[in-house]
């Protein structure tokens, strides 16, 4: 009551609708006011575009990834999000080309070799470049990572470690793969 305006107070009422009252719509209204009060934290629209990929929103979330990267066109995450989502919708000339990006500013962003393979493997139909960005990313998994990143790698690694084995057995038959995952 006493600051209705205080920045702090209303990202954190915002991170507190997001993750422990899984109140989204509400999350979103709180991080737009915040953006209102700082129009230059790129961090925000990142947060509302998370909630826009976790709530199908893609379109959305792009929009608010493009408005964080140019903000701050500096942080690698953004660029691996941004890779994620343009494949993810079938744009994959800028999905790559952004997925590159991100990992030409950290070369040991497990996620954006992840993405990568995706890209390789269904898009390309590259199962030896696909299977060698995999590869990496599985044998470099840091231990800081989400485990629900950690279990996107380790499940696409093993399904694609098959087809692989299959394909270094007999290169004429050829590979199907399906069920592979994004990391957002």
């Amino acid at each position: 009551k006493k600051e209705p305006y205080n920045y702090e107070l209303i990202t954190n009422l915002a991170n507190y609708y997001t993750s422990y009252l899984s109140n989204d719509e509400k999350a979103k209204e709180y991080y737009n006011l915040a953006i209102n009060l700082r129009k230059n934290d790129s961090d925000l629209y990142k947060k509302i575009a998370d909630i826009d990929i976790k709530d199908g929103n893609y379109e959305n979330a792009i929009e608010n990834i493009k408005e964080a990267i140019k903000i701050d066109e500096n942080i690698q995450e953004y660029y691996k999000t941004l890779g994620a989502l343009y494949l993810g919708e079938g744009n994959y000339e800028d999905g790559i080309e952004v997925t590159r990006k991100a990992y030409s500013m950290n070369e040991k962003d497990v996620r954006s070799l992840n993405n990568a393979a995706w890209y390789y493997l269904i898009v390309e139909k590259d199962l030896l470049r696909g299977f060698e960005n995999l590869k990496a990313a599985y044998s470099e998994i840091p231990a800081g990572i989400k485990e629900e990143d950690r279990n996107i790698i380790i499940e696409n690694y093993n399904s694609i470690k098959k087809a692989y084995d299959k394909f270094m057995a007999d290169d004429t038959k050829e590979f199907n793969i399906t069920g592979l995952k994004l990391i957002y």
